[in-house]
């Protein structure tokens, strides 16, 4: 019986002790998690600020492009240096896991869906071929946006 309450009160104690520990875990979890939204908070609220500053900078490109002379004269506008890396700015925040999705994202804040329908990636099915406009190929497979799409 002796042995019995030995035990018993060994396990209690090895219960309690156990449960500190996780409660303590969890507590310092918590406070790291705290921290954490808390950065997260403010680079979301940075990036937020830069988007906007980049946006309001480049107003001589409206998109999204909402016709085929848009897109033409969005290909020959991207020629000048300048305006090619405030597009490669303002594209920048189009992220995501999978190329499909980087690219779709790209493309939708590039082209009104209007357009979108009237082009396709090889221009098959009476479509326009997108891999034809040099210069927007060039710009979704430009240095800064390429490692996001692991072309």
């Amino acid at each position: 019986m002796l042995i019995f309450k030995i035990n018993t009160i060994k396990y209690a104690y090895f219960s309690y002790s156990i449960q500190k520990i996780c409660d303590k875990s969890i507590t310092t979890l918590l406070k790291r998690t705290e921290n954490i939204d808390i950065r997260l908070k403010r680079i979301e609220a940075e990036l937020g600020n830069r988007k906007e500053l980049i946006e309001s900078e480049d107003e001589a490109i409206t998109l999204p492009l909402n016709s085929v002379e848009d897109v033409e004269e969005f290909e020959t506008e991207l020629k000048d240096k300048q305006t090619f890396n405030k597009m490669i700015q303002r594209l920048k925040f189009c992220t995501g896991k999978k190329v499909n999705a980087i690219v779709n994202l790209i493309l939708k804040k590039l082209f009104s869906n209007e357009l979108a329908a009237e082009y396709s990636w090889h221009g098959k099915k009476g479509k326009k071929p997108l891999n034809k406009l040099i210069r927007l190929t060039k710009l979704i497979k430009s240095e800064y946006i390429a490692p996001l799409v692991n072309f």
